[in-house]
């Protein structure tokens, strides 16, 4: 069974945090793979948290390309002040960051580490 959209969000936001305290831009298919479900998951969350101001940079146009999915685009994404205290305040959040294991936050610093090195060019 897949994740919820609520953990879709937090591994999209803890993501994108870890990035800004590495100082590095998030890289939006490192994102996908950090995610870890299916593309209309992460679209949807990926929409949302723009929607509300937690992520910006991030766009999601829901018409249908050449494989019937929406397509996403990025350009100088960031987390957003109210991204940051949303995982720090929503009942939400702290629900799904007690869920998560310490595994999830060692894997998220693999993933924040192949973003920076993708950053410099080296894959």
């Amino acid at each position: 069974m897949g994740a919820d959209l609520n953990t879709v969000l937090y591994k999209i936001l803890r993501y994108a945090n870890k990035c800004l305290e590495e100082g590095v831009e998030p890289d939006l298919g490192i994102m996908r793979e950090v995610a870890d479900t299916n593309e209309l998951m992460f679209s949807t969350a990926l929409e949302q948290a723009s929607k509300l101001g937690l992520l910006e940079g991030v766009v999601v146009r829901n018409y249908v390309s050449g494989n019937g999915k929406p397509v996403v685009f990025s350009r100088h994404m960031h987390i957003t002040v109210d991204g940051t205290t949303y995982l720090d305040d929503n009942s939400k959040m702290r629900e799904v960051a007690g869920i998560m294991s310490g595994v999830f936050e060692a894997s998220l610093s693999g993933f924040v580490s192949n973003t920076i090195l993708l950053s410099m060019g080296i894959s």
